[in-house]
């Protein structure tokens, strides 16, 4: 015997979600996490749960599918700010964070330059990610022998976006 709570209802009963599509609990999930309030805060949202709500009643289960995506925001660096490269230390300018392709473009010297996006993460990021709420890991500390691949771009043509 089971007991049945209300996400358990709507993932056997089905329906349609605020999105149009078919609830993702019905569809694809098999194990519920645990939504709190601090997604919404995170996510630097309106505070009023209620915009959130599932057809369950609960927050919806959404939210917790880009608690990653936050996570990497909070330790990638800032546009225009400037980071010191191990690569050779050089110090190079920030100018775009694009996290559809996983690409970070920034200026050295007077070249333009991308780099895929996980080079400028902490080393261990998953590690980080499964416990970003531990304080004073080492896994923030980036290797000395890490290096950052980069390709120089030309921007004056359209095929920069492909």
């Amino acid at each position: 015997m089971r007991q049945v709570g209300v996400r358990d209802a709507v993932q056997m009963k089905g329906g349609i979600g605020v999105c149009g599509q078919e609830v993702c609990c019905k569809v694809f999930m098999e194990k519920f996490e645990s939504v709190g309030l601090h997604f919404i805060q995170e996510q630097n949202l309106p505070n009023s749960p209620s915009k959130f709500t599932g057809i369950c009643g609960r927050l919806k289960c959404c939210m917790a599918f880009e608690k990653g995506n936050y996570i990497e925001k909070k330790l990638l660096p800032q546009v225009g700010s400037e980071i010191c490269l191990l690569e050779g230390k050089k110090t190079v300018t920030i100018l775009e964070i694009d996290p559809l392709r996983r690409l970070l473009v920034y200026q050295e010297g007077e070249a333009i330059k991308e780099a895929n996006l996980d080079t400028f993460l902490p080393k261990d990021f998953s590690k980080i990610a499964k416990n970003y709420d531990c304080v004073g890991c080492e896994c923030l500390n980036r290797g000395e022998d890490e290096s950052i691949p980069v390709n120089v771009v030309d921007y004056s043509t359209p095929r920069r976006f492909f």
